[in-house]
């Protein structure tokens, strides 16, 4: 290297040191270390307010029953202390998880369903009666299914266009 390119990189290295760092940048700490996390089993999560991975199995655990006092894995039988010193432990089966996207929300309330689906879960379509959870899309801020979709997707296009028939025949039809 250079004399002339070794001082210009030092000097670009002290006056960038010097300058201060973009908002986004900088890491803002945070007292309190609890976010959203979906904790459960391969058929169903549900979110909880948590610490750790630990800490989220070992909520939905105890709500839901799925603690190894309740069945030992290793023996079979309940409440088995000598495999297990501690039963209120998650099961091996429940797992936890937690997404870079839920880190803004808040304690007041969990993640809401369009949240659950931007994350890549199934979930309830919000216009159907349907509380099962299927395959959806984002609509308008709206986890929609298929048939719902197209429906809304009609309703914004004749809001649009100011088209009036579409509408009462939609609804002649139900």
């Amino acid at each position: 290297m250079k004399r002339r390119a070794f001082l210009g990189t030092v000097a670009a290295f002290a006056a960038s040191s010097l300058a201060p760092l973009p908002r986004s940048l900088a890491m803002v700490p945070t007292d309190d270390p609890h976010r959203w996390w979906a904790a459960g089993t391969d058929e169903m999560h549900y979110p909880f307010w948590a610490v750790s991975y630990e800490d989220a199995a070992r909520q939905y655990a105890v709500e839901h029953g799925a603690t190894v006092g309740d069945d030992c894995p290793e023996c079979g039988l309940p409440d088995c202390y000598e495999h297990n010193p501690d039963l209120d432990a998650p099961a091996p089966w429940v797992e936890a998880v937690t997404y870079k996207r839920w880190e803004s929300i808040g304690p007041e309330t969990p993640p809401t369903t369009i949240e659950w689906l931007r994350v890549g879960y199934n979930v309830p379509c919000q216009d159907c009666a349907d509380w099962e959870p299927t395959e959806c899309y984002a609509f308008e801020d709206r986890a929609l299914c298929c048939e719902c979709l197209e429906l809304a997707r009609a309703r914004h296009l004749d809001a649009i266009v100011g088209n009036t028939q579409v509408e009462s025949c939609q609804r002649a039809a139900q």
